[in-house]
């Protein structure tokens, strides 16, 4: 199966928008299919030396660490045309003011 069987996403609360609405998009908009991951971040380029020393998350230099994707995900996601930036009786923004990714 290429396709990933689902897509489970939780903010813990802190998302702007629900933690469904970002696994619609997810499943919407990211290919999830395995060699498209590859592809994407470049898995098969081999980095051992760098990733060996200090860990493997939070440095730029990896494409995984990558957030050109993230200002697309922000501006589709907020707007109300869409449906999705929903607002509570109040008028605010449901969820706290965190970043969506």
């Amino acid at each position: 199966m290429a396709q990933p069987v689902g897509v489970h996403v939780t903010t813990y609360g802190t998302g702007k928008v629900s933690d469904e609405t970002l696994e619609r998009y997810i499943l919407k908009n990211f290919d999830m299919r395995p060699k498209a991951l590859i592809d994407e971040l470049d898995l098969l380029r081999p980095g051992y030396k760098r990733t060996a020393a200090y860990g493997h998350f939070g440095r730029s230099e990896f494409s995984w660490e990558k957030t050109g994707r993230a200002a697309k995900l922000a501006d589709d996601l907020s707007k109300p045309s869409n449906g999705v930036a929903k607002k509570d009786k109040k008028g605010s923004r449901r969820g706290a003011t965190s970043a969506l990714v």
